[in-house]
């Protein structure tokens, strides 16, 4: 659910109004660039859920792995230091994603 409205937000806040301005420069003048960047916002979003859906799912799979668990945790957790990083810990998600990788890992079969 953080995800999806993660995206929302973002959306909604941020790229909406940037792309409603009408001058351009660099590489933001190519419709084509100002599509990725749009879609590089979404891209972490769809990860998270499809993950999320993974991990919930592999109870109802036999025979079960721990790798899904390692895999998620993983990459929840490098999302995680990354935005700590990159926000230098001013954005609250990097606590989410660092406690999806946590639960994960104690969530190990």
């Amino acid at each position: 659910m953080a995800a999806i409205v993660h995206s929302y937000i973002g959306e909604l806040k941020i790229y909406r109004p940037l792309f409603a301005a009408t001058e351009w420069s660099g590489a933001m003048q190519s419709e084509t660039m100002r599509r990725v960047a749009r879609a590089v916002w979404h891209l972490p979003s769809l990860c998270w859920v499809l993950m999320a859906v993974m991990v919930l799912l592999i109870p109802s799979f036999e025979p079960q792995s721990a790798l899904p668990y390692y895999f998620a945790s993983a990459v929840y957790g490098v999302s995680g230091l990354g935005n700590l990083i990159a926000t230098r810990g001013r954005h609250f998600g990097w606590i989410v994603l660092i406690a999806a990788a946590a639960l994960l890992l104690l969530a190990l079969p």
